[in-house]
């Protein structure tokens, strides 16, 4: 627990340096690729591999709206729309048909913390870092 409290500090510290809002401005800033690094499900926080059992866990977001979700050698793909203010991530993927509204609790051009309530009220929070030429 002592590990989780300190990796939730660093983290905290690391966004500090960048400058951050609750939207996304910009469309474009969204487009890329970004890799899971923590999950928080109720309180409890692990990394993607702890949570998934697969380090390579990602979100891609393309070009007219062409959304990829990848964990491990399994992937989800479909469409993507922001919301109008910028404050939310609406995801339609294709099989299984599923449509996910997440909000954004952070964002900058290096980093991305969304959350989605599910099944009622469990919160999960998913924090992002974008990947380079990916």
């Amino acid at each position: 627990m002592k590990n989780i409290l300190i990796l939730a500090i660093m983290l905290v510290t690391s966004l500090t340096g960048f400058s951050q809002t609750e939207k996304i401005n910009n469309v474009t800033d969204l487009i890329g690729t970004w890799q899971l690094k923590l999950v928080e499900i109720d309180g409890q926080t692990g990394t993607a591999e702890e949570v998934f059992g697969e380090s390579e866990t990602f979100q891609i977001y393309s070009k007219e709206n062409v959304f990829e979700s990848v964990v491990g050698a399994k992937k989800n793909k479909g469409s993507w729309e922001l919301s109008e203010k910028g404050t939310k991530i609406i995801v339609e993927t294709v099989d299984p048909k599923n449509k996910n509204v997440f909000n954004v609790k952070s964002f900058n051009t290096k980093k991305m913390t969304i959350t989605i309530k599910v099944q009622g009220d469990k919160l999960i929070t998913l924090s992002y870092e974008k990947q380079k030429n990916k």
